[in-house]
């Protein structure tokens, strides 16, 4: 993603956020915005998991460089909308984890 990507990003549309236990298996991440977007929005999305793997995330998602601590890591990733419906993070994890998601115009 270039600079020329980001200059007509103007204000955040929506959010959402999302989480699950730990409990020894993998299970779906998923979390999506309810007012939807726009073709072309940006999401960013943020998971922070604990005691096991980075999450596996759908594709198009472009992840950013891995922040661990420990046992503790947060996963930084974005995407553009390709429709108004295509407002939402999805994916699995083995891990405890918790995730929040904006929509940017």
């Amino acid at each position: 993603m270039s600079v020329e990507e980001f200059r007509n990003i103007t204000a955040a549309r929506g959010e959402a956020a999302g989480f699950a236990p730990y409990d020894h298996g993998s299970r779906p991440l998923a979390v999506g915005i309810s007012n939807g977007c726009a073709p072309g929005d940006l999401m960013f999305a943020a998971v922070g998991s604990n005691s096991g793997p980075a999450p596996q995330l759908a594709s198009g998602w472009q992840r950013l460089p891995e922040l661990k601590l420990s046992s503790y890591r947060l996963t930084v990733a974005f995407r553009r909308a390709a429709r108004h419906d295509d407002c939402s993070l999805t994916g699995t994890s083995t891990a405890q984890w918790e995730t929040a998601l904006v929509s940017l115009r």
